[in-house]
């Protein structure tokens, strides 16, 4: 929808994965990544179950937004009922760092890849690749760089 991104949202958000990955090793974390490579075929439900097998203390999962309307702009953070403190975390850390616009936290106990975690999971959507400055913005690597480190002080704010 709206305008077609730079590069498809699988890759974008694999990408910023993996700087966050290298973000929280720096920081003192072990992380487990789900996905490593951009041709994996696994659903949601499998991708929660392989946190909960992995002895993670959180789930993450990164996403970027699209629209009908390019003018839609911000990232929001989506969560079942019992993840909020992390949401809230990830999504006010993530805002200050990037400037993106706080389109607030959304409940929602009805979303495959967070509905099957056992650990406290959070979705991020990152913006809008159907805006077109949010999308540029986003295909920087030097601002996914800044997307991770929001999203690890977000961790580190919700484990203090």
């Amino acid at each position: 929808t709206g305008v077609a991104s730079h590069v498809p949202e699988y890759k974008l958000t694999l990408a910023v994965s993996k700087k966050l990955q290298k973000e929280l090793k720096a920081r003192g974390y072990k992380v487990y990544m789900i996905r490593t490579k951009n041709n994996v075929n696994i659903s949601n439900k499998k991708r929660a179950q392989l946190a909960n097998k992995s002895g993670a203390d959180i789930y993450i999962r990164i996403h970027a937004d699209s629209s009908n309307s390019r003018a839609v702009t911000g990232a929001s953070g989506l969560y079942p009922s019992k993840s909020k403190k992390l949401s809230s975390c990830l999504l006010k850390s993530y805002c200050k760092k990037t400037k993106i616009r706080n389109r607030g936290l959304v409940a929602r106990d009805d979303l495959t890849g967070t509905n099957w975690s056992k650990i406290p999971v959070s979705l991020i959507e990152m913006g809008f690749l159907s805006n077109p400055s949010e999308d540029r913005k986003m295909q920087k690597s030097n601002f996914q760089t800044k997307m991770a480190k929001g999203i690890a002080d977000g961790i580190d704010a919700y484990f203090k």
